[in-house]
């Protein structure tokens, strides 16, 4: 069978992550034998002109697309498009977009089917009953259409063996572009790739949704170092950007992953995303020492009580001691916050503004912003704060600069400009310390310098390196 993987746009003029869910979909496909070819829109940054240009270079018999639901009004657009042209091929939607809204997806677009949570059986089954003319009853984690009816399957039962699945098909997809551009590191690292090690989450934050449930199944570190050496043989990784949802949740297997990384890969370097309750100095020595570089923190708020509210399961001090032990053994602790919380004042914001300026950090402040399949979600709706008509809402889901819902106290306005002079504080405040480091770290590196190669050849050196710092910042 011949299918066509669609990986749409999910932002311009940013750095594309490579989409190792629809790799793993791809190469499982390919077990099977059936021709599979990927337009990766979000890479090329593609128009969907220009996806429907390369769509019909070749035939097809089936098209898969996944994505988030923060893109969901221009998938839907896309299925319009691609289904004006192809009336007979089959569209099958799956990943985060659709698995929180399976009967609203369905009845909305004119998808035929979607796939609920983990993709890679589902889909499997999908294109063999496709194939023999067969329908999609029984197939357990699909919803389809079957005229005007929506048939809602069974779900599928978790993947036990994550080791089982063939590793991500990088081939189909533009490695070239994914190389160049890092995740995590604001370094111009040539040779990053991200990879994923666990799927799921225990932990119950109002705000996030995971497509996989909360029970979190974890592949081996063996099986991860057989990645890392085909990324570093075939395509030459230097960095590795995991971004697994938990991917510090078993201290052991990390201190593993740990050893075998700096006795393969002395070399490499690598960043994760992680919980602040989950980290100690010796752990986080031993990640340094292995070549990690930085570390993104979900923290959200640093007011307990906000905190409390979101269901995060952490404390202020966990966190204030997360960034202090991080900073302190050498590794960038990149934080995430919100505005904008249920319970959010102005003296909560104040509080994540002083974390901040405590630990010299100007993170980007996002807007609260309720996710179908959330129990934020849930509880705007009980606030009458989203619309009946659901879909005009996640339509205008997008990058969470904006705020689309407001479930504070404030007005609109008050909450807006709470916001950007929270922004503002911080960044004055950076502004500030960096002016203080470009005064004094030329003077520091000619001490070093002059004293290691001599006077002039010492202000040489330091000269230099002031004019390429300089040069980054303009």
């Amino acid at each position: 069978m011949k299918i066509v993987l669609i990986n749409p746009i999910v932002r311009k003029n940013k750095r594309p992550l490579f989409p190792v869910g629809l790799g793993y979909i791809a190469s499982s496909l390919l077990k099977d034998g059936h021709e599979v070819r990927v337009i990766d829109a979000n890479a090329h940054e593609y128009s969907d002109k220009e996806i429907m240009r390369e769509l019909g270079r070749k035939g097809f018999d089936m098209v898969g697309i996944s994505g988030m639901v923060t893109i969901y009004g221009h998938v839907k657009r896309l299925i319009s498009r691609i289904k004006d042209a192809y009336p007979d091929k089959k569209v099958i939607v799956g990943g985060p977009i659709a698995t929180p809204i399976p009967r609203l997806f369905l009845n909305k677009t004119r998808s035929d089917a979607v796939v609920l949570g983990e993709g890679e059986e589902t889909m499997r089954e999908i294109a063999k009953n496709l194939e023999s003319n067969k329908s999609l009853r029984g197939v357990k984690g699909c919803w389809y259409k079957s005229g005007s009816r929506i048939i809602a399957n069974p779900p599928r039962e978790r993947i036990g063996d994550l080791d089982s699945l063939p590793f991500p098909a990088w081939e189909l997809f533009p490695m070239d572009i994914y190389l160049k551009r890092p995740v995590f590191w604001s370094e111009s690292f040539s040779g990053n790739m991200n990879i994923i090690t666990t799927r799921g989450c225990p932990y119950h934050c109002t705000f996030c949704y995971t497509s996989v449930g909360k029970t979190v199944k974890y592949r081996s570190i063996k099986n991860v170092m057989e990645e890392i050496k085909i990324l570093v043989d075939r395509y030459g990784v230097k960095f590795i950007s995991v971004l697994d949802e938990n991917f510090l949740l078993k201290r052991d297997r990390i201190m593993d992953f740990c050893a075998k990384l700096s006795k393969s890969y002395p070399d490499m370097k690598w960043g994760c995303a992680g919980r602040v309750n989950l980290v100690d100095r010796e752990l986080l020595k031993k990640m340094k020492d292995s070549g990690c570089v930085t570390i993104s923190y979900g923290i959200e708020s640093a007011n307990q009580d906000v905190l409390d509210k979101m269901k995060k399961g952490i404390t202020v001090e966990q966190a204030r001691n997360a960034m202090r032990m991080s900073q302190n053994v050498g590794i960038s602790a990149d934080p995430s916050f919100m505005v904008g919380s249920i319970g959010e004042t102005v003296e909560s914001v104040m509080d994540s503004v002083n974390f901040c300026r405590d630990f010299n950090i100007m993170p980007g402040f996002f807007f609260s912003t309720p996710l179908p399949g959330t129990e934020l979600y849930e509880k705007a709706k009980e606030m009458g704060k989203i619309p009946k008509d659901e879909e005009s809402y996640i339509e205008k889901l997008g990058e969470f600069s904006g705020m689309l819902v407001n479930l504070t106290g404030f007005s609109d306005e008050q909450m807006v400009r709470i916001k950007n002079e929270a922004e503002n504080i911080v960044r004055i405040h950076q502004m500030k310390s960096d002016m203080v480091s470009y005064i004094t770290a030329p003077v520091r590196n000619f001490a070093i310098y002059s004293r290691t190669y001599g006077i002039a050849a010492g202000f040489r050196r330091t000269m230099e390196i002031a004019k390429r710092e300089l040069g980054k910042r303009i």
